[in-house]
């Protein structure tokens, strides 16, 4: 078993941009894995992970989905059943056309109602 352990992060310029290069020594084999990224990247990650928490640990009464959806890709960001995110949103992207609204739709092999709203280049959306 390997034990040695480093790690460290450094924030410098870049393109004259604040970014921040970040590594650790591998604890599996030799070698580093080192990240780098601009701190509005950073940001973003900090506030895509919160919302994809909460939409991930908050039901919609007893079988109802929250999810927030991306607009560009119709894929899920993040759903209740973390298992579907990154995955295609099974309504069609014709649904979801005006700025908030809601449609009677099938989910699941059930009738359902889909209530969103738009935000950005996201969806957030309730399905019961």
């Amino acid at each position: 078993m390997i034990t040695k352990y480093f790690s460290e992060a450094v924030l410098s310029e870049s393109g004259g941009r604040n970014v921040v290069v970040t590594g650790s020594s591998r604890l599996d084999e030799d070698g580093i894995i080192q990240i780098q990224f601009t701190l509005e990247n950073y940001q973003q990650q900090i506030d895509m992970s919160d919302l994809s928490s909460a939409v991930t640990q908050m039901p919609l009464l007893k079988n109802g989905h929250l999810a927030v959806i991306d607009i560009e890709t119709n894929t899920f960001i993040s759903h209740t059943d973390s298992y579907l995110n990154g995955s295609a949103v099974q309504f069609a992207p014709e649904k979801f056309s005006e700025e908030e609204d809601w449609f009677s739709s099938e989910y699941e092999g059930k009738r359902v109602l889909v209530k969103y709203k738009k935000h950005n280049d996201m969806i957030a959306a309730g399905i019961v």
